[in-house]
């Protein structure tokens, strides 16, 4: 497992916004999810995931490689519905 020790302190800031999204980061959330509805995102996600599981690198994992993978997935799947809710209170 990758440990929160292994990257460069650039590493923790934003890579891909730029300085208009950094200061409304709303208004990122409000576009994805304009172009991305949370169904979609789901199914997405999970193809992501079963893609990933069914690769050669996957059998290389052990059953504590598998089972972060997993649970990032879940975390992964509840940050999207957070940043869902964002967006739609934000559009209100």
């Amino acid at each position: 497992m990758i440990s929160n020790n292994d990257f460069p302190e650039w590493q923790y800031k934003p890579f891909w916004l730029n300085k208009e999204e950094i200061d409304q980061p709303q208004d990122v959330l409000q576009q994805f999810f304009e172009t991305y509805s949370l169904p979609v995102c789901r199914t997405n996600l999970w193809e992501l995931l079963t893609g990933f599981m069914n690769s050669e690198q996957a059998d290389d994992m052990d059953r504590n490689e598998r089972s972060d993978m997993l649970y990032f997935y879940r975390g992964l799947s509840e940050l999207i519905e957070v940043s869902n809710l964002m967006a739609h209170k934000a559009a209100r």
